[in-house]
């Protein structure tokens, strides 16, 4: 067998197996940078074919006719390279589609240029047959054409070598071995060119249709062994850019060797510049991560950042393997479970509130008989303690002048009794004592007397009126008498607080009673809004008498189809929310009106307000303001949903000195 005709066969074996790998890249299309691989392929077939034809020729027509076969394929051997650059760079937008143009324009320019050069021979001027040995092989005189081609082919592959070695330069060590598969690859056509353009190729031979060939096996293997594009760095990135966990991904010496933007997201800390550092020195904010990647935690929870920006994080943990068995790495998935946190919250409080409600029907039936019995016998004091006042003056009758005077005037004064609070009453008590220990008034005979006296006209805010009566402290039956008088207003007004309490505790119990008693069903029944909203004001009694001063202004309004129970959670935090703001002292007004075909509830305090940077997040799901341990942060979005159960919605409007939520509920046509 002539030795052209082994090399013949070696080119016609090469473009069947390039045809074979044509045919398994088909397969697989639809995988992502497939068709690059698959027209590359193509065209290297073409290329070898031809090749192989073109040494078996024995004439010039011959030889020209698979000239063009091999040309169809090297023309567009650059834009395929340069298609499969741009798919594994992940070449995106406009510039893809005006580089695919311009190039697929250029090739198809190139092979018209080659198919029509015996009309201008600008690719060559004419072709013969050289002998190299045992070998007949074509020689062609070049042309400017020829020198553009050659250019362009040259140019396509430096630019994608260029570009690989900038994503080797940033990808990380997982992707290295495909890019320098690729590298090698694009290299082996260069050996060949020099080596037929130089004129030093064996036997005069064409070694790129050989050349070419071994690329492409190259890029298949990278294509089916590597899974090019299922893992090439641009498919991580794009994975990771949509991944909703986070991912970290850390070395065996727990150093940060990639992240993506999720995470990013999740830790604050996380910057691009710090690949390559230890996770001590990153995670100072989040502890609970540096424990978890240096114990091996598998499981954790992280809680990230506070205040108003909490957020949790359950983090799973897993170590990388190689193939041999060995530890390559850790991987951390990061999930934002703070929508779970406050569905579980949600929860809770809802379990909590059914909870109250039975409660506070057992606390009602419970308290109901001990209070009746305490109002029976605070009524029954308070009116043996009126008559006896009312006899009192009846013990001056004998007396005579300024000491008769003194005892009317002290009754006048405990007519009315102001309010003091126990610090003025101690602050009294003191100061009198003092005066009584100045005026060496005290002995043993009449200390207990003098003390019960004293404190009497420090608890019943008649401090400054003491130095008047001391001339009666030097009489021993007046010093008596005075003490009875005292004591008897002491006793009156005690007993007038005790019934006021017992009246305020029966307005309480009332309004558990309402809330306890409002219908839980799924079903709206018919809702009085006004008696909710009194019957909220009635539970927060205590805390609104001691400080805040409330309006309420309540025009007569319609019953509404809705859901009682659920509304007696909005006024109830609401009403809340606004004596915690005023921090227990100020003013809460509450109007109720009827307007056009909805009710409104405002609810208007004079605390300090809520900034214009809080205040479009108040209704978020566990966004609060408040110190720790004081509140859950889903109160207002609660708030938020069940108004909007009923159609309804939630205004606020703030400013400082000055906040005002409203809540709009709809009232439907046939209910009133």
């Amino acid at each position: 067998m002539q030795w052209e005709h082994l090399a013949a066969i070696i080119s016609l074996l090469i473009s069947i197996i390039n045809g074979i790998l044509a045919l398994l890249i088909y397969e697989r299309r639809r995988q992502p940078g497939a068709k690059g691989f698959l027209g590359l392929m193509i065209a290297i077939m073409f290329y070898s074919f031809g090749y192989a034809f073109e040494l078996a020729g024995t004439t010039v027509p011959q030889v020209k006719l698979w000239l063009d076969v091999e040309y169809i394929g090297i023309t567009f051997i650059p834009f395929f390279w340069i298609a499969i650059t741009c798919d594994y760079a992940g070449l995106e937008g406009r510039t893809k589609p005006f580089v695919y143009t311009v190039l697929f324009l250029f090739s198809a320019t190139d092979l018209f240029m080659y198919l029509s050069n015996d009309w201008h021979h600008l690719f060559y001027s004419h072709l013969t047959f050289v002998k190299h040995g045992t070998f007949m092989v074509t020689a062609v005189h070049r042309g400017l054409w020829y020198w553009i081609d050659l250019a362009y082919l040259i140019l396509a592959f430096v630019a994608g070598d260029i570009i690989f070695l900038q994503i080797k330069e940033r990808t990380i060590p997982l992707f290295r071995k495909q890019i320098n598969l690729l590298l090698i690859g694009s290299l082996i056509p260069w050996i060949g060119y020099i080596f037929f353009v130089t004129g030093r190729s064996p036997w005069g031979l064409d070694l790129n249709p050989f050349s070419f060939s071994l690329t492409g096996f190259i890029a298949a293997l990278v294509l089916f062994r590597y899974r090019l594009f299922d893992l090439s760095p641009i498919a991580r990135d794009k994975t990771f850019e949509t991944m909703r966990d986070g991912v970290l991904i850390f070395d065996p010496l727990n150093r940060i060797v990639d992240f993506n933007r999720s995470a990013q997201t999740m830790v604050p800390e996380l910057k691009n510049s710090l690949i390559g550092y230890p996770a001590t020195e990153i995670f100072h904010q989040t502890p609970a991560l540096i424990r978890q990647v240096l114990d091996d935690l598998e499981f954790n929870e992280l809680t990230i950042g506070n205040g108003m920006d909490v957020r949790y994080i359950h983090s799973q943990m897993a170590t990388a393997l190689s193939d041999a068995k060995e530890p390559i790495g850790k991987i951390v998935i990061l999930s934002d479970i703070t929508e779970q946190k406050q569905a579980q919250a949600y929860l809770l409080h809802t379990e909590k509130m059914a909870v109250l409600g039975k409660l506070a029907s057992n606390i009602t039936q419970e308290l109901n008989v001990p209070l009746g019995a305490i109002k029976d016998i605070a009524e029954d004091v308070e009116g043996s303690l009126e008559l006896l006042w009312r006899q009192i003056p009846g013990l001056f009758i004998n007396m005579e002048g300024e000491r008769r005077q003194l005892f009317l005037d002290i009754l006048q004064k405990l007519q009315n009794i102001p309010y003091l609070t126990t610090r003025q009453e101690r602050d009294n008590q003191r100061r009198l004592t003092s005066l009584l220990q100045e005026q060496e008034l005290f002995s043993s005979d009449n200390n207990v007397t003098l003390n019960n006296i004293v404190r009497c006209f420090a608890k019943l805010g008649i401090a400054d009126e003491f130095r008047r009566y001391l001339p009666v402290l030097q009489d021993p039956k007046d010093t008596v008498l005075l003490e009875f008088i005292l004591t008897i207003a002491l006793q009156r007004r005690d007993a007038g607080t005790i019934h006021q309490a017992q009246k305020r505790t029966i307005k309480i119990v009332d309004g558990f009673k309402s809330y306890s008693e409002s219908p839980q069903t799924d079903q709206p029944v018919l809702t009085d809004i006004r008696a909710g909203v009194e019957s909220v004001i009635r539970m927060y009694g205590n805390l609104i008498k001691n400080g805040v001063n409330t309006i309420t202004d309540f025009e007569k309004v319609p019953s509404i189809q809705g859901y009682p129970d659920e509304l007696q959670q909005v006024w109830m935090n609401l009403i809340h929310n606004a004596i915690q703001a005023m921090e227990g002292k100020g003013e809460l007004m509450i109007s109720i009106r009827h307007q056009g075909d909805e009710i409104t509830v405002s609810f208007t305090d004079n605390g300090p307000g809520i900034s214009e940077a809080i205040l479009p997040r108040i209704f978020e799901p566990l966004f609060t303001t408040k110190k720790a341990g004081e509140g859950t942060g889903i109160g207002l979005a609660i708030c938020q949903k069940i108004v909007k159960r009923h159609g309804g919605k939630i205004l606020v409007q703030s400013e400082p000195g000055r906040t005002q939520f409203v809540v709009c509920l709809p009232i439907k046509d046939g209910y009133s």
